[in-house]
């Protein structure tokens, strides 16, 4: 009975092991430079007392915009927009909603002279190499649908708008 689970089968099941260990080690490193880029993206609006998004967009002196730029490349965020700039509204009393480089910031209404922005990141995971477990059972990689998703990460930025 001793012999009953051989090398091979024991090789096989800790090569499992290990990829699905570096699977989810990786998906751990992406999320948390995706909530440092977060971070990194409040601590800027804050910084600079960012009171409108369309001056920062859209403003001839492109420092701050090459400063958020910069925060971005160091980062080596590198999860992109399918539109960049404004993104559609419902209507004209829903929140305005920018796309930079993958980074969303939702400006909502002033109330007392304090704006809320809602900065949102996004993870990118693809498990495409679990796939080949399904050689183990026999089957082709190509059989079943690749794993992948999106997660998104939110935070809240506070800026008091000076008189």
């Amino acid at each position: 009975m001793r012999d009953a689970f051989g090398g091979v089968f024991m090789i096989r099941l800790l090569l499992v092991f290990i990829v699905i260990y570096v699977a989810f080690t990786a998906i751990s490193l992406n999320y948390a430079k995706s909530f440092r880029v977060k971070n990194k993206v409040i601590s800027f609006i804050e910084e600079n007392d960012i009171t409108n998004m369309d001056s920062l967009f859209n403003s001839i002196d492109e420092s701050k915009l090459t400063e958020l730029d910069s925060i971005l490349s160091s980062s080596h965020y590198n999860v992109t927009c399918a539109k960049e700039g404004i993104l559609d509204r419902q209507d004209e009393l829903s929140p305005r909603r920018y796309c930079y480089h993958g980074v969303v910031i939702e400006e909502t209404p002033a109330t007392n002279n304090i704006i809320y922005y809602e900065i949102s990141t996004y993870v990118n995971w693809n498990l495409n190499f679990m796939n080949r477990i399904l050689m183990l059972a026999g089957r082709e990689p190509s059989d079943a649908d690749v794993i992948n998703g999106t997660w998104r990460i939110t935070g809240e930025a506070k800026v008091v708008k000076r008189t």
